[in-house]
């Protein structure tokens, strides 16, 4: 028998080759750090300029369990925003609170509380 010195041409597969062990690495960072970057994805918040008494205006500030990043502030944000009266709003996942200013002539604090705890965060009294 002769014994053949030629180089084996076998293509390894795929899924057995480094290329898919860097792009599943890269994919999982990417997807690690996605509660630091998430906010970038909610749109820009857009107040309409509503003139208001100021004896009607309120500050109250709500701790709020369950924000674990900055996409939760954003999300918290938008889900107050929704409502009529809302002044601002300005969240805090690392202090757990949430401060808005509203008019309470067309909102109140049960409102607002309802809207945190229907987002699935829960509202500390």
């Amino acid at each position: 028998m002769i014994d053949c010195n030629c180089e084996n041409s076998k293509k390894e597969p795929f899924f057995q080759s480094k290329k898919i062990l860097a792009i599943i690495t890269v994919f999982a960072i990417v997807m690690m750090s996605f509660p630091y970057y998430s906010k970038i994805f909610y749109p820009t918040i857009t107040q309409k300029v509503v003139i208001v008494e100021s004896q009607n205006i309120m500050n109250k500030e709500f701790r709020v369990k369950g924000m674990t990043c900055s996409g939760c502030e954003e999300y918290a944000k938008q889900a107050i925003n929704s409502l009529s009266g809302i002044v601002s709003v300005t969240a805090s996942y690392e202090t757990q609170k949430v401060n808005v200013r509203f008019d309470r002539t067309k909102t109140n604090e049960s409102e607002i509380i309802d809207k945190l705890n229907s987002i699935g965060y829960k509202v500390q009294e």
